[in-house]
């Protein structure tokens, strides 16, 4: 059986692994933009929270275009190549409060991931973005597997819902 080293992928964060890794995080109206380079096996993973930095001296991957950005840099400098990167992105649920949906930052994390991505030349092969709910994530580094979990909220407490295949 392999092992596996494990992290959690806490908002604001980015991991990048050369080792065999499961990356876990959970996603409301934050996105993941995970990236797998299929010649090299090298993973890596972030979590946002906002789609675009106003302040261009502020560079924290607290937003999209940093996060995605410094990702697509680390995995670069370890020997990824652009043609050999596969791109999927989850998240972006439009959540409950007020706010988040007139704001709809949920839909605009996920447009900036796409777009980003597009501006990258790094292929999309598979999202799952949007929605009302929540989801957790594990990421298998060294294939580049997904494995998704809607959420539902009672209270303040998150049961996990039934699992989705791979992404």
């Amino acid at each position: 059986m392999k092992e596996f080293v494990k992290y959690f992928l806490s908002p604001t964060e980015f991991i990048v692994s050369e080792k065999p890794a499961q990356i876990t995080t959970l996603l409301g109206s934050c996105v993941s933009v995970i990236l797998w380079d299929t010649a090299t096996s090298i993973g890596g993973m972030n979590h946002y929270m906002l789609p675009k930095v106003s302040d261009k001296t502020e560079t924290t991957p607290k937003y999209g275009d940093v996060a995605i950005r410094a990702l697509i840099t680390k995995m670069l400098s370890l020997g990824c190549r652009r043609e050999t990167l596969k791109a999927k992105i989850i998240g972006g649920a439009a959540g409950t409060a007020i706010s988040a949906n007139y704001y709809e930052i949920g839909k605009r994390n996920a447009e900036i991931a796409l777009q980003i991505l597009t501006e990258e030349r790094i292929a999309v092969i598979a999202k799952d973005i949007g929605g009302a709910r929540g989801r957790k994530v594990i990421f298998y580094t060294d294939t580049g597997l997904v494995y998704m979990k809607y959420l539902k909220y009672h209270g303040t407490e998150i049961e996990s819902l039934t699992d989705k295949d791979h992404l």
